[in-house]
């Protein structure tokens, strides 16, 4: 390969890459053409087909498809390289360990389907009663291997017979520990909101991140520790490496909140040698956060109230945010759904009127109309902390708004009542739900949780938030660092004391 001579890359590659199409070929001539893009073409062969396919769990878009005898393509040197690329979930498979043929299932080692030439060994085919009819998908473990090894050899050579270190054969989340809002993709886990976190167990001295964002910020942890902040990875497989080795927890958290994007999590992978291992058990306690930017960790690692744009970016951090905060100090997991500059039925200054926090509350995608998250059935918070309403009261009516003040007040007070009676309707009747009030929206907080209360709801509280001796030095005058953590401590003793169901 690096010596110019084409590379032949045996079914699993070709097919693969044809299949990311949506389509199946049952006529060889279907296949002539580029595969994917123009930098990766050929012409492959396909003698008797009977084709089997499975994804690769943990790599994103890979599939392994082979049959009595070859379905090929004759690449370049470099096209080589990028098909393996693009077969191993687009990037380069970052964790690789030896390839295990006394692994494989005793149909498999008697005829391996298929022929993988790159310059070092060859698997003949031979009758395998293992195989399925066309078109037929049918999971193979073996499979998983097999292409993970073509694609380690195309990208490195001889030296590299390997299989990538896959961490479960369902797909990211099974690899994973998650509490937020996340649409599951199998390949990847899509997202949203801020302080979403993605916690695994590895074997090893190093690990892979595998991300697609354009817009937010990530926080990396191994061990307990920050090791690494990733300033909008974009597309990218981070590595962790020089560890020690043995047994490692890791940890990626979604720094700020980026509504107008969506985030994509494609797991974890082990460095050469090692293994992710099975993921983090879930955390019996789960709290929900629902909020604004106050909530989100609005610019609280700010030295200064003045921030541009990009500051404001660098210094939101929704891991060092009261919620997070809270959560850990009650060993819980937790959601953080809040939404900068949105209020309960107004938001900040008046703007956007069409929307309110509302309109996104349900949704795991904020820029996708329409989005529903599924809750996956394990969310099931014993508590749900409610803080809104600095926005629909901290600036004064405009001329314009449809409010006075005296209908602002009474139309957040009916809005305030019937999104708590959604939470109860979702959650249930042992959901404890805190309504956190400050300032002029406070009395109007305490007074929909007494009428909920008269009406028989006994878990709803109130809270009157205590602002003393907070500086407001984060950015635009929201909450510092250190103002975080005087309210984590407030807010985690008067938890402690309510009659919550963990």
């Amino acid at each position: 390969m690096r010596g110019g001579a084409a590379v032949v890359v045996a079914g699993m590659l070709a097919l693969a890459s044809r299949h990311h199409l949506g389509r199946w070929f049952d006529d060889p001539d279907d296949l002539v053409g580029p595969i994917r893009d123009p930098w990766v073409g050929g012409r492959p062969f396909l003698p008797d087909g009977l084709p089997v396919i499975d994804r690769v769990p943990g790599h994103g878009n890979a599939f392994a498809a082979t049959g009595h005898g070859m379905l090929g393509v004759t690449l370049g040197p470099a096209t080589g390289h990028r098909l393996a690329e693009y077969v191993v979930t687009g990037r380069r498979p970052e964790a690789l360990g030896p390839f295990r043929f006394d692994r494989l299932r005793s149909c498999a080692r008697r005829a391996l389907v298929g022929e993988v030439f790159v310059g070092v060994r060859s698997y003949m085919p031979g009758p395998c009663t293992c195989l399925v009819p066309r078109r037929t998908v049918m999971p193979l473990p073996w499979l998983r291997m097999l292409v993970a090894s073509t694609a380690a050899m195309v990208l490195a050579g001889p030296a590299a017979v390997a299989t990538a270190a896959a961490p479960d054969q369902d797909g990211v989340r099974a690899s994973v520990h998650t509490a937020g809002r996340v649409e599951d993709a199998g390949d990847v886990l899509r997202y949203s909101w801020p302080g979403v976190y993605f916690e695994g167990r590895f074997r090893g001295t190093g690990v892979g991140i595998v991300l697609d964002d354009p817009a937010a910020d990530y926080d990396v942890q191994i061990d307990g520790a920050t090791v690494a902040t990733l300033v909008t990875p974009g597309r990218t497989t981070h590595r962790v490496d020089g560890l020690r080795g043995g047994v490692h927890t890791v940890r990626l958290v979604k720094r700020n909140d980026t509504p107008w994007s969506t985030s994509s999590f494609g797991g974890f992978v082990a460095a050469p040698g090692g293994a992710v291992l099975a993921r983090p058990a879930a955390r019996s306690r789960q709290i929900e956060f629902v909020g604004d930017s106050l909530t989100a960790g609005y610019g609280n690692l700010s030295t200064s109230r003045d921030c541009t744009g990009e500051q404001l970016k660098r210094t939101t951090n929704a891991d060092v945010s009261y919620g997070a905060l809270t959560a850990r100090r009650l060993r819980a997991d937790y959601q953080i759904n809040a939404y900068s500059g949105l209020g309960m039925v107004r938001n900040y200054n008046g703007g956007s009127p069409e929307v309110n926090y509302r309109t996104f509350y349900d949704r795991a995608l904020l820029n996708v109309p329409g989005d529903v998250w599924q809750n996956p059935g394990t969310w099931r918070p014993q508590l749900v902390v409610v803080h809104l309403g600095t926005n629909d009261f901290s600036t004064p009516v405009n001329p314009g708004e449809p409010w006075t003040d005296e209908s602002l007040a009474a139309a957040y007070r009916s809005a305030y009542s019937g999104f708590l009676q959604k939470l109860r309707a979702r959650y249930g009747p042992g959901t404890t739900i805190l309504a956190v009030g400050t300032g002029p929206f406070a009395g109007h907080v305490e007074q929909v949780v007494q009428e909920r209360t008269a009406a028989g709801d006994r878990r709803v509280r109130s809270w009157r938030l205590d602002d003393t001796g907070l500086d407001y030095t984060g950015c635009h005058w929201h909450y510092s660092a250190r103002d975080n953590r005087l309210l984590a401590d407030r807010l985690t003793s008067f938890i402690s004391d309510l009659p919550i169901r963990w």
